[in-house]
């Protein structure tokens, strides 16, 4: 596709203009080394659903299942831990070239804290040479003596921050449903980084916390205190933007992508002053790559950290049919597989074939597949979940670009126009 003037802001025509419109790709990523990006395996990430989505204790109002939590059926059950292990064992087969087939284990919900055998599996997928990383509200990590169950070395610790704001936690607190949760959340946090520090000192072993921060309207005020506390406490900030699909109620809680910029601006600023490790060469950065790094702060879906999970990912889920369904990311629909009836490996050979998921770039559609910071930012097209849910397609652009012109975000026929007849699972997108 050609490149439209009409797709875009005057902001990106100033950065191409500033950059010389230079065609040659920045070979080096502008974002720093990614708790999700070990480079290690063939594919980054396998993501288990350990229990049902809606299984969790928050009824968080940004939350794209907030509306329907707690299910009790014969296909929700937990996931039997043998089943868990029996697919950690396929994950570490190597390919032909000598590589695993994947680097971590990311064991999600719902909340993965309430399956009963999640510390065993976090043991196992060390035990097999994968890096586990559990994504958790923290609310059962607030007892120290479980946390050390679950927060042993190798493991990456993925938790919700509270907004360390009186006023914030109380809003907190009631739109997540539960009193006190803010307080039991940093009781969590203290615990994970105790036990973090405590097993450094010993050396035996690095944990990594890593902070989840929904960024909506609810919750911008307070992003940049909850970013320096990130930062002061080593904790890994990972602030998301609110995807559209999790706005399920149209509560109106979506902040914009310029409300959203201006929030991160303020965290490159800050970083910039402060933590320029964070920002490859900050303090002797030229004009040009100055502007490619603050760029890469606002690129969604998550400030400085591209998600490359629909491309390198699988994530395993329940659907109507129970567990056991693989797709590409929690944003998708197209499966590939499932667990029960075929191997990983045959379910990575099925994503493959897809073709619009592992080579991307190649069938993405609207500005995306026009636009140079594609490359010279590693974008990675922004949230594929949230293009997909948008549009029903997931091969069209993310609507959360701030550099697409905020006329054509939500026009379907600019953001993913129709061309079945070349894509490669068009049948498949039919029946999902």
């Amino acid at each position: 596709m050609k490149e439209n003037p009409n797709f875009f802001t005057n902001e990106y025509y100033s950065l191409l203009s500033l950059l010389s419109c230079e065609k040659s790709i920045n070979k080096r990523s502008p974002y720093p080394t990614s708790f999700r990006e070990k480079g290690r395996a063939r594919y980054e990430c396998l993501a288990i659903e350990i229990v049902h989505e809606k299984k969790c204790q928050l009824s968080c109002e940004w939350c794209f299942v907030a509306d329907a939590k707690g299910v009790d059926n014969k296909e929700s059950q937990p996931v039997e831990f043998s089943l868990i292990c029996d697919i950690i064992d396929q994950a570490t087969v190597l390919d032909k070239q000598g590589q695993k087939l994947f680097g971590q284990v990311v064991f999600i919900g719902g909340e993965p804290t309430l399956h009963p055998d999640l510390d065993k599996m976090v043991r196992y997928t060390i035990s097999r040479g994968l890096t586990p990383i559990v994504v958790t509200n923290g609310l059962v990590l607030a007892n120290l003596k479980y946390a050390k169950r679950i927060c042993l070395p190798g493991v990456v610790i993925v938790t919700h921050l509270p907004f360390f704001n009186k006023t914030g936690d109380k809003l907190l607190n009631n739109k997540c449903g539960l009193l006190g949760y803010a307080g039991i959340l940093k009781r969590a946090i203290n615990n994970i980084i105790s036990i973090r520090d405590e097993y450094a000192m010993m050396g035996q072993g690095k944990i990594e916390i890593v902070g989840n921060y929904v960024l909506g309207k609810l919750s911008l005020k307070y992003a940049l205190d909850v970013h320096k506390f990130c930062r002061k406490n080593r904790i890994t900030p990972f602030f998301e933007r609110m995807r559209i699909a999790n706005d399920f109620n149209n509560k109106g809680l979506i902040a914009g992508p310029e409300e959203i910029k201006k929030v991160l601006v303020k965290l490159f600023n800050y970083d910039k002053k402060n933590y320029p490790e964070f920002i490859q060469g900050a303090k002797n950065l030229s004009e040009k790559d100055e502007a490619i790094r603050e760029a890469a702060y606002l690129i969604p879906p998550t400030f400085n950290s591209p998600c490359t999970m629909t491309q390198t990912g699988v994530h395993i889920k329940y659907s109507k049919k129970g567990f056991g369904d693989s797709i590409s990311c929690c944003g998708q629909k197209i499966s590939h597989g499932n667990v029960n009836e075929v191997t990983l490996a045959q379910i990575l050979k099925n994503k493959e074939n897809s073709k619009i998921f592992t080579r991307q770039k190649e069938y993405i559609l609207g500005p995306c597949a026009a636009c140079v910071l594609y490359d010279l930012v590693h974008c990675e097209g922004g949230c594929r979940g949230n293009a997909n849910y948008t549009f029903g397609c997931p091969r069209a652009s993310d609507p959360q670009c701030i550099f697409i012109k905020k006329s054509i975000r939500n026009n379907k026929e600019i953001m993913a126009p129709s061309d079945c007849d070349k894509c490669p699972i068009s049948n498949q997108c039919k029946k999902a």
